[in-house]
């Protein structure tokens, strides 16, 4: 209420989250969830330390960068290779910049048959406006227009989505018209992209989420809000990306 962040708010969605598994539904291997996830806002200190460690470099202030979680196809460098250089190349033409990619840390080895099948790689695009950051790896405290980069983020979430689903024959990206190969990149999809809120979700069960995901225990992950939910599909089958949180709430779905 206050808006204070704490690592306390995070934890304790955990058990929120955990009370109620029996909303879910599982498989017939009990490790196969429908799907659950958690929404908090943008844990600043935690990130900072990631993109200074793995990226080399300095986000700006809370505010002035977006993150979220990005799904893509596992085992296919060639394929992410090409589909990072398209959300590259959008962003550019937006005059966003991509400062890099961090790997999401996960825990695989608890995932049944089924979710295990269809496990994504989840990287996090730190995205700063290039006016605003420039070019180098600190931030040169440009001008910065707060409504203008969340117009700019959403646009690219949109045309990247738009992008990697379409055929070989319609993908040209203006700084680099190559035809590229004719799949269908199903595998591609982004849980959220903001400047506030970032979302942790996959085809998993409530106790499975925090396990799963390390971030959402590490001490400096603090967060002045959590949201969470545990999904039970009556209509559709379960994958990654339908499962809940979305991007801005959370629904019953019936």
């Amino acid at each position: 209420i206050k808006g204070d962040a704490s690592h306390k708010i995070v934890s304790d969605a955990r058990q929120l989250l955990c009370a109620m598994t029996h909303r879910g539904a599982v498989g017939a291997d009990s490790r196969d969830g429908d799907g659950a996830g958690v929404m908090t806002g943008i844990p600043h200190f935690f990130f900072k330390r990631e993109a200074e460690r793995d990226l080399g470099a300095t986000l700006p202030e809370p505010g002035q960068y977006a993150v979220g979680n990005v799904f893509f196809k596992p085992n296919d460098p060639i394929e992410l290779q090409r589909q990072q250089s398209i959300f590259a190349k959008l962003a550019d033409e937006l005059d966003l910049r991509v400062l890099g990619w961090r790997e999401v840390p996960t825990d695989g080895s608890i995932l049944g048959p089924a979710a295990s099948s269809k496990e994504p790689l989840i990287l996090q695009p730190f995205v700063v406006l290039r006016e605003h950051y420039g070019d180098g790896n600190t931030s040169q405290n440009g001008a910065f227009d707060h409504r203008k980069f969340e117009r700019q983020l959403y646009i690219l979430r949109k045309q990247a989505t738009h992008m990697m689903y379409a055929p070989s024959s319609l993908i040209e990206v203006k700084s680099n018209p190559t035809t590229f190969h004719s799949t269908l990149a199903k595998w591609f999809y982004v849980c959220s992209l903001s400047t506030k809120n970032i979302v942790y979700k996959g085809q998993l069960s409530p106790p499975q989420v925090y396990n799963y995901y390390h971030d959402l225990n590490h001490v400096l992950y603090r967060s002045h809000f959590a949201l969470v939910h545990s999904r039970f599909s009556t209509n559709t089958f379960p994958s990654w990306d339908r499962s809940q949180t979305m991007r801005w709430a959370a629904h019953n779905g019936q």
